[in-house]
């Protein structure tokens, strides 16, 4: 027995080694690569929970050099982008949100979504007269209690089951 073995590192789970597998084929597409996914058109690559994991996560994670940007890197999305490109974004998300491949543990990476990107929520609901804010909490809610069900009935089932 070693009293002073180092503990294992933590290692990966069949989920986040799909978001990693996914990532290496998604990491240069743009958001019509990401669209045609989200639509199931790409045979190789069924719409999963890890494909859209991969995405919201893309999403709140990368940064790209921008001058505009007070820190000198951009969000996938900003304030000051194109209106339709925004839109066309946050609609994404709102899809992704709703899907029913999506599992319960990918939801604090739309929590997060929420939180990095409410200032270019509210500028662009402002903007455009648009309510994309309350669609996305509303539809994160409804979606977040869908899931939350159907885990516990699946772990309902197995115990009666097993």
């Amino acid at each position: 027995m070693k009293m002073f073995s180092k503990k294992d590192e933590h290692q990966p789970n069949e989920r986040e080694k799909g978001i990693e597998e996914f990532g290496k084929i998604a990491v240069n597409w743009n958001l019509e690569n990401i669209q045609t996914y989200m639509r199931g058109q790409l045979e190789k690559n069924p719409v999963n929970d890890a494909g859209l994991a991969y995405i919201i996560k893309r999403f709140n994670e990368r940064r790209t050099p921008d001058k505009k940007a007070a820190d000198g890197k951009r969000r996938e999305f900003e304030a000051y982008d194109r209106a339709e490109r925004t839109k066309k974004g946050l609609t994404m998300v709102l899809s992704i949100i709703a899907r029913k491949e999506l599992l319960p543990e990918s939801f604090p990476l739309i929590e997060d979504f929420l939180k990095i990107y409410s200032d270019v929520i509210q500028a662009f609901d402002t903007a455009n007269e648009q309510t994309f804010e309350h669609k996305l909490k509303e539809t994160y809610m409804n979606a977040n209690m869908a899931a939350l069900a159907k885990s516990k009935l699946k772990a309902d089932l197995a115990r009666r089951y097993d």
